[in-house]
């Protein structure tokens, strides 16, 4: 199976031009396969919405192929879900506010969308490979803001 790679900023550019190359290969192999690396959830979900149901297409995430070549290679490694990580942003929500540490957010921040799409942020972040202290830096620099 032959390889692309498709560096385009837009989900929706990226996503044309997979289904332009899909159609082209397909017309010279009707029964070739694809495996479309993406980066999330989300992205597949609108891949899936996008490319519809095709036959041979195969949809891989980051996360998992990442589990798929340690356990290739012997190392047993376990992630956290989500609803485990929501769970702890939630309690480490609670701790900053008992402590006076949570000011702009204070109202929200009990709250299961607030703490469902900080949780999503924060992943986001780690996707992104921005480390805590990478941002501690950048959050240094922004005085006007206040958490």
């Amino acid at each position: 199976m032959a390889a692309s790679l498709y560096l385009i900023p837009s989900i929706h550019s990226a996503l044309s031009a997979v289904a332009n190359d899909l159609r082209e290969r397909r017309q010279n192999d009707p029964l070739e396969q694809a495996a479309i690396l993406i980066p999330n959830s989300d992205a597949e979900r609108h891949a899936r919405q996008f490319l519809g149901n095709q036959a041979g297409t195969r949809f891989l995430l980051f996360s998992s192929l990442s589990r798929a070549l340690l356990r290739e290679h012997g190392v047993l490694a376990r992630g956290i879900d989500n609803l485990t990580i929501r769970r702890l942003v939630s309690r480490l929500l609670a701790e900053g506010q008992d402590k006076g540490k949570i000011t702009s957010f204070s109202s929200v921040a009990s709250k299961p969308g607030f703490v469902k799409e900080l949780t999503r942020w924060l992943l986001e972040m780690k996707e992104q490979g921005i480390s805590p202290a990478d941002y501690a830096r950048y959050a240094s620099n922004d005085t006007s803001a206040d958490v």
